[in-house]
């Protein structure tokens, strides 16, 4: 679980080689890589998270870690895009309503000269 701590603090922490579980920390980070590079989206299709639970088995990576990762790298990618920036209007509500008063006091002016 400490792999998946330290994965979730930063994007690819490299791992420590006094730590007694580099070996999983390195092998969930590569697989971390593995999981983003194949999200299509932000979801993964069944068949691509069974495959992908395979590979993490193969890495030494339990059912439970593979999954876990999976689901780190899917909410990673969906925080992503909740915070792409939105389009700004060109003018805030306040300077449009300004701008409105000061054409009706041009006309009114314009009126009252005339």
């Amino acid at each position: 679980m400490a792999a998946m701590r330290r994965i979730g603090a930063s994007p690819l922490p490299s791992p420590s080689s006094d730590h007694p579980e580099s070996g999983l920390e390195a092998g969930s980070e590569g697989f971390a890589r593995l999981v983003e590079r194949q999200l299509d989206g932000s979801m993964l299709r069944y068949s691509q998270r069974q495959r992908l639970i395979r590979q993490g088995e193969r890495r030494g990576l339990s059912r439970f870690e593979a999954n876990l990762v999976i689901a780190l790298a899917e909410h990673r990618k969906n925080s992503q895009a909740a915070a792409r920036p939105r389009m700004e209007r060109s003018m805030p509500a306040w300077a449009w309503f300004i701008v409105f008063q000061l054409v009706l006091l041009c006309g009114y002016g314009a009126i009252w000269w005339a």
